[in-house]
């Protein structure tokens, strides 16, 4: 025990009247402090029974000592009527109060602290970052969970609303409703006006049928993906998720739509810059397109060179709105749809560009290797394959290894690295491999025949 504090624990009472009461009110029994309570430093605790040193027996007694008090050779422990924290002063309680009737209050005084306890400053609690997780965790659950419920959908459609009016119109309860809803305010997707909810300017902008980019689909994915990462920890034991995402889709269609919808607005974002930077092969006429799902890159390629044509190959469910899409571009001349798996069979000859778009995230080493393979021998000769991808970096940044863990927990998949991806095109006989870079995320690795 540090000096100073065991004199403070320790000392024998003064001599001499009694201090005066510290300042301030007194809680529990509504008596004074007792005689020989040193002034400014510590508020009593009033007891039935009278003070006894810490680690005496019998029936009532306050909490023992700390053993490193304890310990002390019983000579070296002097008993101390001074109140102290270690002490409990003698004075009884109100009639009818058991121990302890009153609580200690905290002095103006700088208290003095036991060496097992550290003081912490307010700007280190600030900056406390499992808060920060749990916090984190907490958003995400209640903007999720406002999209589930169509919150913000009702606010668009039929205005401000009261919070009776709220939760009547998603069909949930008030208190329900009231929790989910101040948080989502609180973060600015919701303003509360009058006693009114409304939706706020970041919902305004990212998500309803009004906003430039209705970001609701992926709101309604990462719900989704929130029972997908509760079974992280048993497929991180076992290498692999129990089911895949097309596993799960199959069993909840609505969950593969939103997903869908998420990646086709989330494409509309970044799809000019994209095809602004594919260097496509001169005279190009022909453009086959893996898993091209939404068909937005083909779509932009098209108008954005009038010579060129398209085949989108990708599986039925991806393409059930594609088609839809396709012909109110006006581009159903020109962009064709193939449904089948791009990872077996034939992906015929006489093409002058393969894009693999953002789908090699999605597959093994080996798939890959065989699919970039498959691809080059669709290539006329200077036929060009152009992968997009988040390319793994050799130093970790937080979005890849984010996104890398989300793909483990999906289908048991990752991200790749620039190497990894050119051994593949080089591997299939591609030579000239490049790598763009755009201003997102992602990049461009192009491989020459």
């Amino acid at each position: 025990m540090p000096g100073a504090f065991r004199d403070a624990v320790m000392s024998p009472p003064r001599p001499g009247p009694a201090a005066p009461a510290p300042p301030g009110p007194w809680t529990g029994c509504g008596r004074p402090p007792p005689a020989g309570a040193r002034a400014g430093r510590y508020r009593t605790q009033h007891l039935v029974q009278p003070a006894r040193p810490l680690g005496a027996a019998g029936a009532g007694s306050p909490p023992r000592a700390p053993r490193s008090h304890r310990s002390r050779p019983a000579e070296a422990r002097p008993r101390s009527a001074v109140p102290s924290l270690f002490t409990v002063p003698a004075a009884p309680c109100a009639p009818g109060k058991s121990w302890p009737c009153a609580v200690r209050a905290a002095s103006s005084a700088t208290p003095r602290r036991s060496a097992m306890f550290k003081t912490t400053t307010d700007a280190e609690l600030a900056g406390n970052p499992i808060d920060e997780v749990i916090g984190s965790t907490i958003r995400y659950a209640a903007l999720t969970t406002a999209a589930k419920l169509g919150i913000f959908t009702a606010l668009e459609e039929d205005g401000p609303k009261t919070l009776d009016e709220l939760a009547t119109a998603i069909g949930a309860s008030t208190d329900g409703t009231r929790a989910v809803a101040d948080v989502v305010a609180v973060l600015g997707w919701l303003t509360l006006e009058d006693g009114r909810y409304r939706n706020g300017p970041l919902a305004e902008r990212w998500l309803g049928k009004n906003a430039a980019y209705d970001f609701t689909p992926a709101l309604l994915w990462a719900y989704e993906l929130t029972h997908v990462m509760w079974e992280l920890p048993q497929a991180v034991r076992d290498g692999k998720p129990d089911r895949s995402l097309w596993e799960r889709w199959a069993d909840n269609p609505d969950a593969g739509r939103d997903f869908s919808a998420y990646m086709q607005v989330k494409s509309r974002l970044t799809v000019q810059p994209i095809v602004d930077a594919v260097p496509l092969p001169d005279g190009a006429r022909r453009l086959l397109d893996l898993g091209g799902s939404h068909g937005l890159h083909s779509m932009a390629m098209c108008e954005r060179h009038p010579d060129l044509s398209a085949t989108i190959l990708d599986l039925p469910e991806a393409l059930a709105d594609t088609g839809a899409a396709i012909e109110k571009a006006g581009l159903a001349d020109r962009i064709t749809l193939q449904r089948g798996s791009f990872l077996s069979g034939d992906l015929g000859t006489g093409y002058d560009v393969v894009f693999l778009f953002e789908i090699v995230h999605n597959h093994t080493d080996e798939e890959n290797r065989d699919l970039v393979a498959r691809a080059a021998e669709a290539l006329r000769p200077g036929g060009r394959i152009v992968v997009l991808e988040d390319v793994r970096g050799e130093q970790l940044d937080e979005h890849n290894a984010a996104f890398s863990l989300a793909m483990f927990a999906c289908s048991g998949d990752r991200t790749y690295s620039l190497p990894e991806i050119s051994g593949w095109l080089t591997g299939a006989g591609l030579k000239s491999v490049e790598r763009i870079a755009l201003p997102s995320s992602v990049s461009l690795v192009v491989g020459t025949k």
